[in-house]
């Protein structure tokens, strides 16, 4: 039985956003739009017409009471959001869009933010506003929305049938049908039109497995299948689940997997749904396993905040999300550390486990989450942990292709639990050229030329090294400079006092120029005095001491500087203006030894002791400890 979740403390949240919610046009007109479009004796029509529907599924819990009144906050984003779209107006990537005379389903606008409107994550969200507050004008929306979509887009034809985005659009339509069920109930004629048309685009989809371009378009096309098999009856559902599940095997297999935070979230997020929607499965003991290890690769590259950091092509926080994510591992896996990093049940996951599972969320014990070492031999991307919720993680994949990322040896640093270097992110799905160059990360320039790597490897040759008292070192070789013949290697080491030092090692002869790049969060401004620059907000303030066998000339800049810009874009289609340190070593006769010592400790007294480049060796002395760091 469905009820309304809405807590008694929210009775006015809808008229305070009474104005977001304005009837959709022509939705309570009748469906002028019944007629699935048809393709008469289509080999795709014909495999269609065997995907027989069953009752509708619940994807979801059916127990579940009231939203926690700590979910205030998220229960009025989420009906913001669905007020939007209440209003045919829609935002995807940050590039705004309405809707003034009907939905027109190939806007001006880039492929990518079409996909977005075609894969119906909004519709999503609308059935589940309806399945909260259980006001209509959400399920008349969103049933508009579907027939018009259907109506308006043949089969095959078009960006709303790349097997991506159906796979996408497969999954919310699924869900959707269980959030508003009683709305779709009422409308036989409609339920016969979202049935055909599912049943079209699953057909299609199962014939397109080797159009799926990326490990996200075969995650997302599992997905889709897993559902499909809970959505129809008899052997097509049989066939449905197995191919879904035949697809994550496959990719889970991989043989070179894509590291990237954000492929690792996308990766747990399918494993978490397949566990939760094939419970009792023959399957279920892999699923469980993969999901664990999911989970154990995901946690290894969260920030001592508990958010992922930016490194990779489609790098975005996605704190939403992994706190979902979090929050239902904690009650999977019964894991107090995840639940630390959730924080909460959020409205998803209590949706999906109901009253039973939002009682095991809140009854376990309150932790702390903390990072440790990630350094294994099969990682591509390296955590070192520091005291006092400190940490740094580096990119050690080497791009396969000068198209591909390029931050190798770039590195992100959070000191006592504030980011200080991080990493650029990625402004567009349609990558712009600052985003993916070297300079944009924080890396070595060699007489102004950028690194250039064309590496069939994956994995680059490192070893990490416990140093006495509580220090240790990551070392990499870097062939990124291998087209002027010189080698360069590059070193992180952790001091005991919470410090950190990375030095560059540039082998080979000649006098060469040597350009050190440090990009930092947005809001640290950057002062470069003599022998130190200062990184101030108006909440912390960190030192950066520069280390070598020369005095470095220090430079500024921030955003669109014609050198060095400096951008900082958390998601896609955002950027906030971020200061970009230049460390210019100039006329340095190789082998070369230098680099930068970062600390919290900004008025502690440092100096150098001896600097040995034939040897990679460098003696120093900061805040009354003296270090003997060597390369090697």
């Amino acid at each position: 039985m469905w009820v309304n979740t809405v807590p008694t403390n929210l009775d006015g949240l809808e008229r305070r956003f009474h104005c977001w919610r304005v009837r959709a046009r022509r939705a309570a007109a009748g469906w002028a739009f019944r007629a699935l479009p048809r393709l008469a004796g289509s080999a795709l029509e014909i495999a269609a017409a065997k995907w027989e529907p069953a009752p509708t599924p619940h994807f979801f819990s059916t127990d579940v009471r009231q939203i926690d009144p700590t979910l205030n906050d998220d229960l009025l984003e989420l009906y913001g959001r669905a007020g939007q779209v209440l209003a045919n107006r829609f935002a995807f990537f940050n590039s705004p869009q309405a809707f003034d005379e009907g939905i027109n389903w190939a806007p001006p606008q880039s492929p990518s933010w079409c996909a977005e409107l075609h894969a119906f994550d909004y519709g999503l969200e609308l059935a589940c506003t309806f399945r909260i507050s259980r006001e209509d004008d959400y399920a008349r929306q969103l049933r508009y929305l579907i027939a018009h979509w259907i109506a308006s887009n043949p089969p095959g034809l078009g960006i709303g049938w790349q097997p991506h985005v159906v796979a996408r659009r497969l999954r919310n339509w699924m869900l959707s049908a269980d959030f508003a069920r009683s709305d779709w109930d009422r409308d036989e004629e409609f339920g016969n039109l979202v049935a055909k048309s599912l049943g079209l685009q699953t057909a299609f989809l199962a014939g397109q497995f080797d159009s799926l371009p990326t490990p996200a378009a075969r995650l997302d096309a599992s997905r889709a299948l897993l559902c499909a098999g809970r959505f129809f009856a008899g052997t097509k559902a049989r066939e449905a689940y197995q191919m879904g599940f035949d697809l994550l095997a496959s990719e889970l297999a991989g043989a070179r997997a894509e590291p990237w935070p954000h492929a690792r979230l996308a990766k747990a997020q399918a494993l978490m749904e397949w566990n939760l929607l094939s419970a009792g499965s023959a399957d279920s003991t892999f699923l469980a396993r993969e999901l664990r290890a999911a989970l154990d690769e995901l946690e290894a590259l969260l920030m001592p905040d508990g958010t992922l950091p930016l490194l990779g092509p489609e790098a975005r926080l996605s704190q939403d999300e992994l706190a979902d994510l979090a929050a239902l591992a904690a009650v999977r896996l019964e894991s107090p550390a995840w639940k630390s990093v959730a924080g909460k049940l959020g409205i998803l996951p209590y949706l999906y486990l109901g009253e039973s599972g939002k009682a095991r969320f809140e009854s376990m014990q309150e932790t702390v989450w903390a990072p440790q070492d990630h350094v294994n031999a099969t990682a591509e991307i390296l955590r070192v942990a520091g005291p006092q919720n400190s940490a740094l993680v580096v990119s050690a994949r080497l791009p396969a292709s000068p198209e591909e990322h390029q931050d190798f040896t770039s590195y992100e640093l959070t000191l006592n639990n504030y980011r200080v270097v991080v990493d650029s992110g990625g402004f567009a799905p349609e990558e712009s050229e600052y985003f993916s160059r070297a300079r944009a990360h924080n890396v070595l320039l060699v007489d102004g030329r950028e690194p250039r790597w064309h590496c069939a490897e994956s994995s680059a040759r490192f070893d990490f090294q416990e140093l006495p008292a509580g220090g240790s070192r990551l070392r990499m070789a870097d062939p990124g400079f291998g087209f002027l013949g010189l080698p360069h290697e590059r070193a992180w080491f952790r001091l005991e006092n919470g410090a950190w030092v990375i030095l560059d090692w540039l082998h080979g002869q000649g006098v060469h120029r040597c350009t050190n790049l440090l990009h930092f969060y947005p809001t640290l401004e950057i002062v470069a005095g003599d022998g130190r620059a200062l990184a101030q907000s108006r909440a912390c303030s960190f030192a950066v001491i520069p280390v070598g066998s020369a005095k470095p000339q220090a430079s500024v800049s921030r955003g669109d500087h014609p050198q060095f810009p400096g951008w900082f874009s958390p998601e896609f289609g955002v950027r906030f203006p971020a200061a970009v340190l230049a460390l210019d070593w100039a006329a340095v006769e190789l082998p070369w030894l230098g680099g930068t010592l970062i600390t919290s400790a900004t008025d502690q007294p440092f100096r150098q002791l001896e600097i040995i480049p034939t040897e990679g060796r460098v003696r120093l002395e900061f805040s009354g400890k003296t270090y003997d760091l060597q390369m090697k």
